[in-house]
């Protein structure tokens, strides 16, 4: 399956965002930091096969 899965911030913390939306999943997901927000599209990454775009500025 060919997508991406975004780091942005959103608000307070950052958003991990699906593109296009995997349908067992959230279309997108909340962190409290970047750290976390990467953790999870990289594995998203990593199962999927998805390209990581990383907006955090970090």
């Amino acid at each position: 399956m060919a997508g991406s899965v975004t780091i942005e911030p959103d608000g307070e913390g950052f958003a991990a965002a699906l593109s296009p939306p995997i349908p067992s999943l959230p279309e997108r997901q909340w962190f409290a930091n970047a750290r976390e927000a990467r953790g999870t599209a990289g594995g998203l990454r990593l199962v999927h096969g998805l390209t990581k775009i990383d907006r955090t500025g970090g």
